[in-house]
């Protein structure tokens, strides 16, 4: 580990670990789910791309066909410890991303098919009924 960032100093670019990656994913999720802002979202993402190789080294950490993500990188490289906490951290926070990915999905499919049913029936292909 490179140290603290004290304010005005520089900033360490070392060691990044596997656990602040998936805090500040589901973090940056709970801000979008809040504020509706997409930077959030973006940011959220982009903690997740540091786990499959978006990373200083190119590197991937987590693991697909294992389940298992390593500890995180210093600047030798990729450390082979693989704890139970970085695999943790790593599965919520892309579920926190993949929770707003199936939101966004969803919201598009209601999205097209309200306008697809707006049209259909503008269009006079389907006798709407009227309530009494």
């Amino acid at each position: 580990n490179q140290g603290w960032y004290p304010r005005g100093g520089e900033r360490a670019a070392f060691g990044q670990q596997s656990i602040e990656a998936g805090y500040t994913a589901e973090a940056c999720s709970t801000a979008y789910e809040i504020t509706g802002k997409t930077r959030y979202l973006d940011l959220a993402r982009a903690a997740i791309e540091w786990f499959v190789g978006r990373n200083r080294f190119g590197t991937r950490l987590y693991d697909l066909a294992t389940g298992a993500c390593t500890d995180g990188l210093d600047q030798h490289g990729m450390s082979m410890n693989q704890g139970a906490e970085s695999v943790i951290c790593c599965l919520l926070g892309l579920l926190a991303v993949s929770r707003q990915h199936e939101k966004e999905l969803e919201s598009a499919a209601l999205a097209t098919v309200g306008a697809s049913a707006a049209a259909t029936v503008a269009a006079g292909s389907i006798d709407v009924i009227k309530a009494k």
